[in-house]
């Protein structure tokens, strides 16, 4: 079965066509190159439009962010900072929350998308219909020399090319839909665990219960802060935060495989950033789950050539050495309960990578969503 033709506009790196699974007979070959060569000019026209609005946009955000840093604003510098970096990502999902002003820049913003995009959708549809033509235009002159085997596939080619659907979209559709998906879902889980925790705080204080009042604190601070949940939340809580996130997880694994196959390396690379990103930071954790998550990839102690770097893996190994390349340690890795990462270096090695030492224990700990005393290494 033909898997529709999408064509799709990106936020800034224009027009991308997702190949469907009918072969191009051997006598359209031809018209499907000039096919090609014009919708990458219509590529071209895209990004070309929209390019002033997007600068525009990110002009007034930095504008909108240096006003709100004046007036001593934290929520509105962590909103702006957070569009800023979506819009830095060419993210093509929805703005989160953002200040009034923000948010009818973003509106404005969206506006001038949604006209190009409007206008690249009437020009794919005018170069689609000329293409379908030229097939129509092939098969008969297959017909009339003969060519009655290529003439068959020419019009079953063009057939398939007829029920196709042409879609602009900003980004990979079904990650964006996705990711909007699990925007909607996560909010919602969160406003969900806020109410509880607000509850429960309430009837604290008609106990007069501080001690639980100051844990019931502290819960909320590692949830707004880090997404991080209690280690006594009941299971069902847990499953369901997971579950949220198992969707969205599955948009980026499909997203990444079909950019692959489809040899857009450098897509699935930004892709595959993000998703890391993503793994790395997960909302609806308890602090141990976290901590496994957070721990992964690599680090560094210190600067410079002589800085230590550790590597931790998901198969719960580590290695340690120094910036310049000399292997050092060795070793596992374990998290508690409470979020500790205990790492114990199995095997130790001296800078020329000679045995000096056995089960040395260091212990890193989670505090404000970074590794104590590590800096990570970015990708």
């Amino acid at each position: 079965m033909i898997r529709n033709l999408i064509l799709l506009a990106c936020l800034t790196h224009g027009l991308f066509a997702l190949a469907d699974d009918t072969p191009v007979p051997e006598a359209a070959k031809s018209v499907k190159a000039s096919y090609d060569s014009v919708v990458a000019e219509a590529q071209k026209k895209y990004t070309k439009a929209i390019l002033p609005a997007t600068n525009e946009y990110s002009k007034k955000l930095g504008e909108m962010l240096a006003r709100a840093k004046d007036a001593g604003n934290l929520d509105a510098v962590l909103q702006i900072q957070a569009e800023t970096e979506r819009l830095s990502k060419k993210d093509a999902g929805k703005a989160g929350k953002l200040p009034p002003d923000a948010t009818k820049a973003f509106q404005i913003y969206d506006a001038a998308l949604a006209k190009a995009r409007a206008g690249l959708k009437a020009e794919l549809k005018d170069l689609h219909a000329a293409f379908l033509s030229e097939l129509i235009d092939i098969e008969k002159a297959e017909t009339k020399s003969g060519n009655l085997t290529s003439a068959v596939s020419i019009r079953d080619y063009r057939q398939q090319m007829e029920k196709a659907d042409i879609v602009v979209s900003s980004g990979n559709t079904r990650l964006t839909k996705a990711k909007e998906t699990y925007d909607t879902e996560i909010e919602q889980f969160k406003k969900s665990i806020v109410d509880s925790i607000e509850k429960r705080a309430e009837i604290a204080r008609k106990k007069s219960d501080l001690k639980m009042l100051e844990k019931i604190k502290v819960e909320r601070i590692a949830f707004d802060d880090l997404g991080e949940l209690a280690s006594d939340t009941p299971q069902a809580v847990l499953q369901k935060a997971s579950l949220i996130r198992s969707r969205l997880d599955l948009a980026y694994r499909t997203a990444i495989k079909e950019c692959t196959t489809a040899k857009k390396d450098q897509e699935a690379q930004a892709i595959d950033k993000d998703y890391q990103e993503f793994k790395r930071n997960p909302i609806g954790v308890t602090a141990e789950e976290r901590a496994k998550c957070h721990i992964l990839g690599k680090w560094k102690i210190g600067e410079g050539p002589n800085a230590n770097v550790i590597d931790v893996f998901a198969d719960g190994s580590v290695v340690e050495y120094i910036a310049s390349g000399a292997v050092h340690t060795r070793g596992k890795w374990t998290v508690e309960r409470s979020g500790t990462v205990l790492v114990t270096l199995q095997n130790g090695f001296n800078s020329r990578n000679e045995f000096i030492q056995r089960d040395t224990i260091r212990s890193f700990t989670f505090k404000d969503g970074a590794v104590n005393k590590l800096t990570r290494v970015k990708d």
